[in-house]
């Protein structure tokens, strides 16, 4: 986290900026899934007007979504997040910025009620297989049987959040994990400090639907 100013009360919290490959590679990427995008809208299209709609054109139309929402992904893992906190103004601003491609969502800063953090561990096992020697060392006689080693690796998954609330669009929040990726919850204390609200530690929460082995 890069916090590149603080004057008169406002700062600018930064993600990692992304290297220049990373931003050619996704470009390529997306550029790629726009024109899937294109020849699935087209194939669709031209079956409707040959044949009407039917049920393979009503099949066919989830695919369209799929390589909307791998661009999505792409904009949001290559994208280079930023948190402006204007005192000022009594104004946050989230904005996320992949080249060209800028994307910003405004609230009132007076509005924010808290920040949050949460995590939750996904463990998954895999099994290994070693092959056992007559020799009695690895490499050497003839094999005479196996042995199976269950193997497990875990990966934990942390998000900060940034909550408010006010009358007209009701509760409302700001995604600021990608700035806060590779850093602890000391540096998210001091976002929520910036602010002026209060940080909550909510311990692990595992979402809605996800089953963990």
């Amino acid at each position: 986290m890069d916090q590149e100013g603080a004057v008169s009360q406002e700062f600018i919290f930064g993600s990692k900026k992304v290297g220049t490959d990373a931003i050619v590679g996704g470009v390529i990427i997306m550029g790629i899934y726009s024109f899937f995008i294109l020849i699935i809208i087209f194939v669709i299209g031209a079956g409707t007007i040959a044949e009407g709609f039917s049920f393979a054109t009503l099949c066919g139309l989830p695919f369209i979504a799929l390589p909307f929402l791998m661009i999505r992904h792409f904009f949001r893992k290559f994208s280079t997040v930023r948190l402006y906190v204007q005192h000022a103004k009594n104004t946050l601003m989230l904005e996320a910025k992949f080249g060209p491609i800028v994307s910003r969502r405004h609230k009132i800063l007076s509005d924010a009620t808290h920040l949050s953090f949460h995590f939750y561990t996904i463990i998954s096992y895999s099994e290994e297989t070693t092959d056992v020697y007559g020799g009695g060392f690895v490499g050497s006689g003839n094999v005479i049987g196996q042995t199976t080693t269950t193997v497990a690796d875990s990966g934990t998954h942390q998000f900060y959040t940034i909550h408010g609330f006010n009358e007209t669009e009701g509760k409302w929040e700001l995604d600021i994990t990608k700035i806060l990726e590779g850093l602890s919850k000391k540096n998210a204390m001091q976002i929520a400090e910036c602010i002026g609200i209060e940080f909550r530690d909510e311990g692990e929460i595992v979402p809605k639907g996800l089953v963990i082995a």
